[in-house]
């Protein structure tokens, strides 16, 4: 068996590994750590992906990301940088920090503690990180016979702020850089900061306030102010920022005093607006000026479902690929995927799906441990008493099988609910959650139901991934309403087959047969401000530290006893 192990050890540390041309393994520090976006070296991940498949014999380790610097990535050292982007100073400490890392650079493939002792470091090599996300998005698509048009878009990554590819034949063909003092990405992230926000970690939390705000004239406004602070080219493939400072990065003052001139949802709404008109302007420019119809999108900025759905529609879009929960920690996945084709001169397998963990170890210690206030069962087909359950208006916690990874519970690890019970939200938000109150959560729809309940997009898009967002159709909202947005009835779905995952799927399908509809809503299986869970201890931990009354955990059915 052929190795490769890709690693990223920035912002939400991780790693992957694709064995044999396939993507086999892949996880998240923080998963195995409890800390949210654990950055750095992943030497946990690594621990884990060493126990089960033995990194001895890797044939490549790649990093991605040419320069690192490890001692960045806490949530609080995020906030100081954003802190101190209000001075011109702040720059030239990014600038002397960026002559540090080149002269790192050279080393940084013989100075990373934490990789296990079993790895050669002589096989350890770079990758640029803007090409790492470019190669999750252009080998995770797979379609190798045809043109792709490869867009990134971030914060910033190796001094780059978006890139532009051709994939062809397996091939990434540089087209077009953005540079780092023009991101897009710091623009909605400076807004999160200066609302007491984290950067990096709640920007959805923007796009969920956004469609409250009707006020389509001060909207406007906010969207041309944000709008005068970027140059664009003549044929619209690239921008640069050209406002009073030197770089984004320094322009924290600037953007407060836009920002502060309108009320916190007319802003969030402009931001918004601003970010999705300049990404169909870049793509549907890219598209006519390359003549490719075929896109594939990574990079965190592509987080942004409504944005996603709007590109998909523009003008010369034939088809949208998004690479799954494509933030950073996805990069990993890229640069073992890439380095998989330098490797061997082949061309990986396309991603299958986003089930790359390990499953829970549920045994007799698990279950017996469990206090006396709680009832345990073993049902013949626990699927079945889930969806029974649903199917009564009850909210059922599910871990089961491979953990997901990315940002995105996609059955394996989720909280479960009928969506059309109204105090649902309020129920899952007040004793499991603890959310904003505006945000929405999502629905999980039979693959061959969904237009039942979605308007489908007009290009060729994959709604497995909750990567896009959908218009719900009118008639159906009355029963989607807690798994939709409150105000614009905008869902963010899951569709789920019998291929993908099929004891899920079973769930759904036993669901339909009681109520006639394939569609449920689904959240994270995790405590506020935590990981998603990975072990069954850990479920079993925040069933008992919750207002979570049941739990399918494995071929398990645990139920809290009720007072009476």
């Amino acid at each position: 068996m052929r190795k490769i192990l890709g690693i990223h050890d920035g912002h939400n540390g991780s790693a992957a590994l694709v064995a044999d041309g396939r993507l086999r393994f892949a996880i998240q520090e923080e998963r195995l750590t409890g800390v949210k976006n654990q950055g750095g070296m992943p030497a946990e991940s690594l621990r884990a992906i060493d126990e089960k498949f033995g990194l001895a014999d890797v044939e490549r380790v790649i990093l991605a990301g040419e320069r690192m610097n490890q001692r960045c990535w806490s949530r609080d050292a995020i906030v100081r940088d954003y802190r101190n982007s209000t001075s011109p100073v702040n720059l030239l400490k990014q600038t002397l920090k960026k002559s540090r890392l080149v002269r790192r650079a050279l080393t940084r493939a013989r100075r990373l503690g934490g990789m296990p002792r079993s790895v050669d470091r002589g096989r350890i090599a770079c990758m640029d990180h803007h090409l790492s996300h470019a190669a999750a998005a252009y080998y995770g698509r797979g379609e190798y016979g045809r043109d792709v048009l490869v867009v990134t878009c971030d914060g910033s990554g190796d001094w780059r702020a978006g890139s532009v590819y051709r994939g062809r034949g397996g091939k990434l063909e540089p087209l077009i850089s953005l540079e780092e003092g023009s991101s897009l990405g710091r623009v909605y992230s400076y807004f999160t900061y200066l609302y007491n926000m984290t950067p990096y970690e709640h920007e959805y939390k923007i796009m969920g306030l956004a469609p409250y705000c009707t006020d389509k004239e001060r909207i406007a406004s906010c969207k041309a102010q944000l709008e005068r602070l970027f140059a664009w080219n003549k044929d619209g493939t690239m921008w640069r920022y050209s406002g009073r400072y030197p770089a984004i990065q320094a322009a924290g003052r600037e953007l407060a005093g836009i920002f502060r001139r309108f009320r916190f949802d007319v802003a969030a709404a402009g931001l918004q607006q601003f970010t999705e008109e300049t990404l169909v302007r870049w793509i549907g420019s890219l598209a006519k000026a390359t003549g490719i119809g075929d896109v594939a999108l990574s990079g965190g900025v592509f987080m942004n479902v409504k944005a996603n759905k709007l590109i998909a529609e523009c003008e010369g879009v034939r088809s949208c690929f998004v690479f799954p929960s494509c933030g950073d920690e996805t990069n990993a996945i890229g640069a073992a995927l890439a380095g998989w084709r330098e490797a061997t001169g082949e061309n990986p397998e396309p991603l299958r799906d986003m089930y790359l963990g390990d499953e829970p170890i549920v045994g007799p210690d698990e279950i017996t441990s469990l206090p006396g206030s709680v009832v345990r069962e073993r049902p013949d087909d626990v699927e079945a008493a889930a969806a029974r359950l649903l199917a009564q208006g009850q909210i059922v916690g599910r871990v089961k099988g491979p953990m997901e990874f990315g940002a995105r519970a996609l059955g394996d690890r989720s909280i479960l609910a009928n969506p059309s019970r109204p105090e649902t939200v309020r129920t899952i938000n007040e004793m499991i959650k603890g959310r904003d109150f505006w945000m929405p959560f999502a629905p999980t729809v039979l693959q061959e139901d969904f237009e039942r309940y979605f308007r489908p997009c007009r290009s060729v898009v994959t709604y497995d991934y909750m990567t896009f967002a959908a218009e719900s159709l009118p008639e159906k909202r009355e029963y989607c309403r807690a798994a939709l947005h409150p105000y614009d009835h905008t869902g963010r779905p899951q569709t789920i087959s019998r291929r993908s995952n099929p004891d899920y799927w079973r769930l759904l399908a036993a669901y339909k047969e009681l109520t006639g509809e394939g569609l449920i809503l689904n959240t994270s299986y995790n405590l506020h401000g935590s990981p998603i869970v990975r072990t069954a201890r850990q479920a079993i931990e925040v069933f008992l530290n919750s207002g979570l009354e049941h739990l399918a955990l494995g071929e398990y059915l645990l139920h809290k006893k009720s007072d009476g």
